[in-house]
């Protein structure tokens, strides 16, 4: 089966959904990353990828006021849970 997304789509649907969140805690924006992973919509691999090489973060922190900023690196993500 052919991706429907390439790493640039991918990142671009990430950061897409950050900033129509960014009201929301960066623990719940991951939640909801983790739902749509769960569901099949995100490739898992590639989200993983996007929080070890900090990418994910760099997005969290250009969308979300500070104080909305809960979780700061893939450690401090995993301890959310659904």
């Amino acid at each position: 089966m052919q991706e429907l997304f390439r790493d640039e789509n991918y990142l671009s649907l990430i950061e897409i959904i950050i900033y129509t969140n960014s009201d929301k805690k960066s623990s719940e924006i991951y939640l909801l990353f983790k739902k749509l992973i769960d569901k099949g919509f995100i490739n898992s691999e590639f989200f993983n990828n996007i929080l070890e090489n900090g990418d994910f973060f760099e997005i969290i922190n250009r969308y979300l006021d500070k104080s909305l900023i809960d979780c700061t690196s893939k450690n401090d993500c995993k301890t959310y849970t659904i």
